[in-house]
């Protein structure tokens, strides 16, 4: 009887307690194994300039896909200005960039299905911002104050935009939504002065049941895409730098390359 006891206080102090998780440290980032084979990106550090989140790396001469990247990973880094995370991160947690004022591109890949609250926080000089297609939620504040921002698409999977989500960002000019029903939203889920100015884009037939819901009901211009595809941004690589530019009807919102010695790319050269 008194061994069953003192087995049952151990069982109970170790999940009070719990088990670290084990960090490593690669190429300069901090991680932390989340699973078998998988990891989370932690600490980035200060980085700088153009940042693109690794896919997978390798420790301890196993290979571990990144998954996540944490909460605060990227915060304060005031110098990043482009933010590349690839399709196989499907969360990005809680501030993760918050205050990086010098951000203006943010590439979120296509397998992301959660974002944490104010993810993307005063990044007052961010332009555009293109949400998965598996994301439900954009969460609470998450780009709240990004003063510079024109531009949103949001996937077809949106169910729900928080509170504030995109309160403070009074520049924005167009809001595509591809939710076939109109996603719920929080107090100020929009800046006042975007439902006046800003053009609502919305899935081919939904305009009716968009006019006739709350807050989406209040932009002054809603139009109906009957493409099935939209305008979004996206980036073209050219080895010389960076060129930001747009498509219409891109199925993929993947970076695109451009190896060193292509001259003069036709109009029609990324035509399926």
């Amino acid at each position: 009887m008194c061994y069953k006891y003192i087995l049952l206080c151990i069982i109970l102090l170790a999940s009070c307690f719990g088990t670290s998780a084990e960090s490593f440290t690669a190429d300069g980032l901090v991680y932390e194994i989340t699973g078998d084979g998988t990891c989370m990106l932690t600490s980035a550090g200060d980085v700088s300039g153009t940042f693109t989140v690794p896919a997978a790396v390798t420790y301890d001469n196993t290979v571990y896909t990144v998954t996540a990247v944490g909460q605060r990973a990227f915060a304060d880094c005031r110098s990043l200005e482009a933010l590349l995370i690839p399709g196989s991160v499907t969360e990005v947690g809680r501030e993760t960039a918050r205050g990086c004022t010098s951000l203006k591109i943010v590439e979120l890949g296509d397998g992301l299905s959660q974002l944490g609250d104010e993810a993307f926080t005063g990044c007052t000089a961010l332009e555009k911002v293109v949400l998965s297609d598996l994301l439900t939620e954009v969460p609470r504040r998450c780009f709240f104050g990004d003063a510079a921002l024109q531009e949103v698409y949001l996937g077809k999977g949106t169910a729900a935009v928080g509170t504030q989500a995109f309160d403070g960002c009074a520049a924005l000019v167009s809001v595509v939504c591809m939710a076939a029903e109109p996603p719920s939203t929080g107090a100020y889920a929009f800046d006042p002065a975007v439902l006046k100015a800003a053009v609502l884009t919305v899935p081919g037939g939904c305009r009716a049941a968009y006019a006739a819901k709350p807050v989406w009901g209040d932009f002054r211009s809603i139009v109906e895409n009957n493409y099935g595809t939209a305008t979004v941004p996206f980036h073209l690589y050219l080895p010389s730098g960076r060129v930001t530019s747009r498509a219409t009807g891109c199925q993929s919102r993947k970076p695109l390359s451009v190896r060193t010695g292509v001259c003069n790319p036709t109009p029609r050269s990324w035509i399926r």
